[in-house]
């Protein structure tokens, strides 16, 4: 259904196709791609341009219309990456990155508030920096590194309650979901629970100190899981965590993540799944032209 404000002129599927070409880097702003489709008709007779639109009908479509097919698009493309037989989805990965907000966190309006005031001050544990944004939290397939699953916070907030979020998301999907790997950050019973509740085994640390007897279940599965901590296939499944950091920084450093040009955290979502669409989209083109190699070394596109 369209978004509130001016009815759509364009159709939904021309205008997700041009924003595409900027997460994918095949042009690197709304006016190149503008001048690109300008200098080149028969692009905008392949998109069904009968004209092409200006930079404030992308931004409005972006901004109001995004949330409503964003998701669907980015969901629907999981699937398809699932019955080709690239994601598997036996064993996922759960963890969180930050990424800077588009505002000067020192530069306030009269009321004191930044100019994005839903962004907020948080530390990046694998760097120690501290970073002025939001919080990415994703779950992803650990064999093909692509991400199933993804939800947007502020910077502030805490990892762990969103892992029962994430991996329920994950299991609408045909896939197996036998193993959930994350950091010691995610150790809850609750969390342990849900996994458990799903099919799945969880390959999580827990802080080296004291624990009492465990009374529940969950209490159990989380001291006791079935597979044992310290254990030979333990710690071959624990390195495979690490799957998730690399696709933190492809996210970042190849589609645009980065690269954050909208404020507040409503229009910071249609910006993260069309960067995450736009991995996926990519590892699939890749692997439909037999170079499922370029899936996890994506270079520069063009057109």
């Amino acid at each position: 259904m369209p978004g509130p404000g001016r009815p759509p002129v364009y159709p939904a599927r021309s205008m997700f196709l041009c924003w595409l070409f900027i997460y994918l880097r095949v042009v690197d702003s709304q006016r190149r791609l503008i001048d690109f489709l300008n200098q080149h008709p028969e692009w905008k007779d392949r998109l069904g341009f009968e004209r092409v639109p200006d930079q404030s009908t992308f931004s409005w479509f972006k901004n109001h219309r995004a949330r409503h097919i964003f998701q669907r698009i980015f969901d629907e493309t999981v699937r398809c990456l699932v019955r080709t037989g690239i994601i598997r989805g036996e064993h996922v990965v759960v963890d969180a990155s930050l990424f800077q907000a588009y505002s000067n966190p020192r530069k306030k309006d009269g009321s004191g508030v930044p100019s994005d005031s839903d962004a907020t001050w948080a530390k990046e544990t694998s760097t120690g920096q501290w970073v002025f944004g939001y919080k990415i939290h994703i779950i992803s397939c650990a064999d093909s590194e692509l991400p199933l699953a993804v939800i947007v916070t502020t910077g502030k907030r805490n990892d762990s309650p969103f892992f029962p979020q994430l991996i329920s998301q994950a299991s609408r999907f045909p896939i197996p979901l036998s193993i959930v790997g994350a950091n010691g950050n995610y150790h809850s019973a609750a969390n342990h629970l849900e996994a458990h509740r799903l099919g799945a085994n969880t390959v999580i640390p827990i802080p080296d100190r004291k624990h009492g007897d465990p009374k529940t279940l969950a209490q159990r599965l989380r001291l006791h899981p079935i597979i044992r901590r310290g254990s030979e296939l333990y710690q071959l499944l624990k390195r495979k965590r690490q799957s998730i950091e690399r696709v933190f920084s492809r996210l970042k450093s190849h589609f645009n993540l980065d690269n954050l040009r909208v404020r507040g955290l409503e229009n910071v979502m249609p910006h993260t799944l069309l960067s995450l669409t736009s991995m996926l989209i990519y590892a699939l083109t890749a692997a439909k032209l037999g170079l499922k190699n370029l899936a996890r070394s994506p270079t520069r596109l063009t057109i």
